[in-house]
C-alpha cells in the first residue's frame, strides 16, 4: 500500500503546500524522473520534516529526522551500506542491552520483508522502525556513507508555467541552481526540515 495518495491529501489539507504547489511539484516530479517527496522539498515548498511528520500520522510510525546526526556506530556497523542502498532504508541507532536496531524505512509495507531478510541474512537483532520519506533516506545515505545515488540533472522552474527551455539548468549533477526570479508562494519563513 503506497501512501503517496494519502500523503498529497494530508500535505494539502493541512496547509502545508496548496493544491498549485502540489501540481507543480508532481509535473516536476514526472519531468524528472524523481520521486514527489523529493520534488517537494527540490522545489523548497515543505522540507524533510513536514513530510515525515505527515507520513508517522499516516502510518503510526514514529518519525525521526535523519539529517540533523549521524547513525550511531554500531548500527552503522551491523547494516552494509549495500543492503541499505538497495532496499533504500536507514540504520538510525542501536541499543547494545536488548539488541535492538532501529530502522528507518520509506513505507510500512517494508516491516515484514525486512524482518525476513534481514534475520536470514543478518547479525541476530530486533529491529524497530521509525518512517521517513524515500528522498531523506537517500540523502542521509549520501551524507552519512558517501553512497552515490544516481540522479538525474534537475531543472528547477521558477513558475509554474515556464517552459523546460526557460529554465536554469543545473549546475552541478543531483544540486538544483538557484531560480533566477522565484515567484513560488512559500508557507513558512523557516527553511525546509528546520522543524
Amino acid at each position: 500500500m503506497s501512501l503517496l495518495p494519502q500523503l498529497k491529501t494530508r500535505l494539502i489539507y493541512s496547509h502545508v503546500v496548496t493544491d498549485e504547489q502540489m501540481a507543480v511539484a508532481e509535473q516536476f516530479a514526472s519531468r524528472e524522473g524523481i520521486p514527489l517527496d523529493q520534488a517537494l522539498v527540490t522545489l523548497q515548498f515543505t522540507g524533510f520534516a513536514q513530510i515525515g511528520k505527515s507520513l508517522s500520522e499516516l502510518s503510526d510510525i514514529a518519525y525521526r529526522p535523519l539529517l540533523d546526526a549521524p547513525p550511531s556506530p554500531q548500527a552503522a556497523g551491523l547494516m552494509s551500506s549495500k543492503w541499505a542502498l538497495r532496499w533504500t532504508v536507514f540504520p538510525v541507532s542501536y541499543d547494545p542491552a536488548p539488541q535492538i536496531l532501529t530502522v528507518a524505512i520509506s513505507s510500512p509495507d517494508l516491516v515484514p520483508r525486512l524482518h525476513q531478510l534481514y534475520h536470514f541474512f543478518m547479525e541476530p537483532c530486533t529491529l524497530a522502525f521509525t518512517i521517513a520519506s524515500k528522498a531523506e533516506i537517500r540523502k542521509a545515505l549520501e551524507q552519512y556513507f558517501g553512497a552515490s545515488m544516481p540522479t538525474p540533472s534537475l531543472s528547477v522552474p521558477t513558475q509554474p508555467d515556464q517552459k523546460p527551455s526557460d529554465q536554469p539548468k543545473a549546475t552541478e549533477p543531483g544540486r538544483p541552481p538557484e531560480p533566477k526570479k522565484a515567484k513560488i508562494q512559500r508557507l513558512s519563513e523557516a527553511p525546509p526540515g528546520s522543524t
